[in-house]
């Protein structure tokens, strides 16, 4: 599970570090997670570029729901048991390494 949080955390960093426009930023640049009843939604934006990441508990497992300017949302099925604890913990650490690939690209 370790392993799969922080591959998930990664690509979100290179996604945006990749495609971050060298331009200045607006406010709205950065990372956030928040919970709802059975999901986690990370939102993550960088130059003007945008995306949402939806984790939800499933009983099998969990939905992975990705959404980004100009791409077709994405589902992928995890068959794996978690926790929305995890899910959470998961969309933080997402978000602490896309912050600090932000920071860097700068």
């Amino acid at each position: 599970m370790k392993k799969l949080m922080l591959i998930a955390a990664i690509g979100a960093a290179a996604i945006f570090t990749a495609c971050g426009d060298d331009s200045s930023s607006g406010p709205s640049d950065g990372c956030s997670v928040s919970v709802n009843d059975n999901s986690v939604v990370v939102t993550t934006s960088l130059g003007g570029y945008s995306s949402t990441t939806t984790y939800t508990l499933t009983e099998t497992g969990y939905t992975m729901k990705s959404e980004a300017d100009g791409m077709e949302p994405k589902v992928t099925e995890m068959p794996m048991q978690t926790t929305m604890d995890e899910l959470k913990a998961m969309g933080d650490q997402t978000c602490q390494v896309f912050n600090s690939a932000e920071t860097v690209a700068k």
